[in-house]
């Protein structure tokens, strides 16, 4: 079986709806919905080193949300984590501003291809922001002992809970 891991920035949007994850293959998240992945755990999940049991792995003909993955920021983001890749996997990037959906990934493939793809970016679930709403609990970075904010300012995580 073939390993690919999904590189770059990911997301959600309820209008997107869900795709069908085809035939023979799989797809590995690593964290829960509605939460970011920081970035050194992405690297690790792209170079295989990741020390952890991926959080859920939709298997053949289930479905998940139709995530989009975003590219890099940089160039040189996307050289440092093809600098990290392990032998056994090969990783897929986009630079689709737009952002490239599971589903036309998927309706791409080699039908008899049998592929395990790990999810190597956020589920970050955008949803519109009302005046008064506080989303806590939204998109927070899920790391193994808790859920964190990223300070900007200060260029560090903050555990929340």
């Amino acid at each position: 079986m073939k390993t690919i891991v999904i590189c770059g920035h990911g997301g959600w949007a309820p209008l997107d709806g869900y795709a069908q994850v085809p035939k023979g293959c799989s797809i590995a998240f690593y964290t829960d919905f509605s939460k970011t992945l920081a970035g050194d755990e992405a690297n690790q999940i792209a170079a295989g080193t990741y020390p952890h049991a991926p959080k859920q792995v939709i298997q053949e003909f289930k479905v998940c949300p139709n995530f989009r993955f975003y590219p890099e920021n940089t160039i040189a983001e996307k050289e440092a984590i093809i600098a990290l890749k392990g032998a056994d996997r090969e990783l897929l990037f986009t630079w689709d501003a737009t952002g490239r959906p599971l589903k036309h990934l998927f309706e791409t493939l080699n039908p008899t291809a049998e592929i395990a793809f790990h999810w190597a970016c956020c589920l970050y679930t955008q949803l519109n922001q009302t005046p008064g709403s506080a989303q806590k609990g939204i998109n927070l970075t899920q790391k193994q002992d808790g859920y964190y904010e990223y300070d900007y300012t200060n260029r560090h995580y903050v555990k929340i809970f």
